[in-house]
């Protein structure tokens, strides 16, 4: 019997709409949902789908940073956007901001282009290594928001390295309780781990809040600069592991 693989499994809508991303070279993850699930007004986190009924997931869920609202910067008519880096809801900035490898990148971040795409990369969870250089990226997308740049900034989900430096932006316009007026003017999770709260308190005079994740209850401890979760995986420590009997798998 031939081995099967997944275009086995899925029916001939399915086939016909990979086949039609591939042609006009489009990725799989928003278009193709938008395309395969009809109707829905936003990219979804697929929980259940039958692809032989075609029925439409069994829960949706849009991502919250397709939620986030532009946060205006205190003291001004000015407005900075954030969210995702490597999928930005915002498609018509002057300058995007990312901080995880997987940001996208377009002809614009061409030096002759302008240069208008940075990723300073951050470890999720976690805070800045290169210390002077985020200082001076802080202070370089201020000076294009002063200038009536439209900016967007951005990691994986928007919340805690975005938040971090949202925060510490927003307290360069004079506002000491930057975290929480991040979260109220732009959302509620922003800037998720201790280690980001701590770091916005030492470098920027932040009042400390405290961490997102904790609020909404999985608390992280850190090692290093690493930003690891506590509940990511069990401990290995002064655990055994026996070997496996029976039969052999060869």
């Amino acid at each position: 019997m031939s081995r099967k693989n997944i275009s086995d499994f899925t029916g001939n809508k399915d086939r016909a709409v990979v086949r039609e991303l591939r042609a006009a070279g489009k990725t799989y993850s928003d278009s193709w949902k938008k395309q395969m699930y009809p109707g829905m007004a936003s990219t979804s986190s697929i929980v259940s789908y039958d692809f032989n009924s075609g029925k439409t997931p069994v829960n949706y869920k849009s991502y919250c940073y397709e939620e986030h609202k532009p946060l205006p910067l205190p003291g001004t008519d000015k407005v900075i956007y954030g969210g995702s880096c490597t999928n930005p809801v915002v498609k018509d900035a002057d300058v995007y901001v990312g901080f995880e490898m997987g940001m996208l990148r377009t002809s614009r971040g061409y030096p002759w282009n302008g240069a208008r795409e940075v990723l300073f990369k951050i470890q999720d969870m976690s805070v800045p290594q290169d210390v002077p250089n985020f200082r001076k990226l802080v202070e370089w997308v201020k000076d294009h928001l002063d200038a009536g740049r439209k900016v967007h900034v951005g990691c994986l989900g928007g919340h805690g390295r975005t938040g971090m430096f949202l925060a510490a932006l927003v307290s360069l316009y004079g506002e000491p309780d930057a975290i929480t007026y991040v979260r109220e003017h732009y959302c509620k999770k922003a800037v998720e781990s201790s280690q980001q709260v701590e770091f916005l308190k030492k470098e920027y005079g932040v009042t400390p809040v405290q961490a997102a994740k904790v609020i909404y209850g999985k608390s992280y401890s850190h090692s290093g600069s690493q930003g690891v979760s506590s509940n990511s995986r069990p401990s290995t420590k002064n655990r055994l592991f026996k070997a496996i009997g029976g039969r052999s798998v060869w």
